[in-house]
C-alpha cells in the first residue's frame, strides 16, 4: 500500500497532528484535546443532559461518560439528577470549569486560527496528508 495514495490513512494522520496539535495548546489546562472540547459544549448551557451532550458533541455514550468523568474528578463539572425526572442526569460547569472553558475556547480559537495564520509548510513525514491524491490504484487496505 502507498500511504501517500490511501485518503483514509491520510485522513488519519492529518487527525493524528490536529489531535497533537491541540494537546500541546491545552497542555497548561491539564485537560486532553477531546476533554477541552467538551467544556465548550456546556458553557453557557446551565444544565444539559448527557443525551443531549452526546448529539452535540457526536460522541457515543462511553467515550463521553469516560469524557465527563474524568472532567468530573477535576472538579471542573458536577453532575445531578434532574428534579423533574429522575432518568436523566444533568451535567454542568463548576465555577472552576467555567474558567477552563473559557480558556480552552480561546485555545482552540487560537489553533482554528493557525493554519490559516502562516505559510505552508511540512509538519513532519507527513507533510502531504492533505495534498490531492495522484492518479493511482485505490487504496485497497481494507
Amino acid at each position: 500500500m502507498d500511504s501517500d495514495r490511501c485518503i483514509p490513512f491520510q485522513l488519519a494522520k492529518a487527525n493524528q497532528l490536529a489531535g497533537k496539535f491541540l494537546g500541546q495548546k491545552v497542555a497548561n489546562l491539564n485537560i486532553t484535546p477531546v476533554q477541552a472540547l467538551a467544556p465548550g459544549f456546556l458553557n453557557g448551557e446551565d444544565q444539559i443532559a448527557a443525551s443531549e451532550l452526546e448529539r452535540k458533541t457526536e460522541l457515543d455514550s462511553a467515550t463521553l461518560t469516560g469524557i465527563l468523568d474524568r472532567l468530573e474528578a477535576a472538579q471542573l463539572i458536577e453532575r445531578h439528577s434532574n428534579p423533574g425526572d429522575r432518568r436523566p442526569i444533568l451535567t454542568h460547569l463548576a465555577e472552576s470549569g467555567k474558567v477552563v472553558a473559557i480558556e480552552a475556547a480561546r485555545l482552540i480559537g487560537e489553533a482554528n486560527q493557525a493554519p490559516r495564520s502562516r505559510p505552508t509548510r511540512p509538519i513532519d513525514s507527513t507533510a502531504g496528508a492533505c495534498r490531492a491524491p495522484r492518479s493511482a490504484p485505490p487504496c485497497t487496505a481494507w
